[in-house]
């Protein structure tokens, strides 16, 4: 079965003597790989974006209450301080009732990795 990675360049080490390049997992011939080099700016408006996406679904316009997977990739290691995405979410969302959970690990779908805030509205919105 083929597999599609997605890869971000800061979880890779490399080698530049040698050109050898650490993945952090094992390759299977077949598989494809994807680097992405993650930015702040870039995850600011994505960001906004998923929210903006995420209203837009719900009934009335605005969910009931959010809860934002975040990945490792993300948090005071991208945006230089802890709580940026959390912030952002309240300007965007008002009073909407929040969950900001930081993970240890990478929000994927088996195949690859999202590299993002994952938002799951809960219904009950459209004050």
């Amino acid at each position: 079965r083929q597999r599609h990675l997605t890869i971000p360049c800061e979880m890779c080490i490399r080698d530049r003597v040698q050109g050898w390049l650490a993945l952090g997992t094992r390759l299977r011939p077949g598989d494809l790989l994807s680097f992405v080099r993650r930015d702040a700016a870039t995850a600011r408006a994505a960001l906004a974006d998923a929210v903006g996406r995420l209203c837009r679904a719900c009934p009335g316009g605005r969910p009931g209450a959010v809860l934002a997977l975040g990945d490792v990739g993300r948090g005071p290691g991208l945006f230089g301080r802890a709580g940026v995405e959390a912030g952002m979410l309240r300007g965007l969302l008002g009073d909407v009732p929040l969950v900001v959970v930081d993970g240890h690990g990478v929000v994927a779908d088996g195949r690859r990795q999202a590299l993002a805030t994952m938002l799951v509205g809960l219904p009950g919105g459209g004050r």
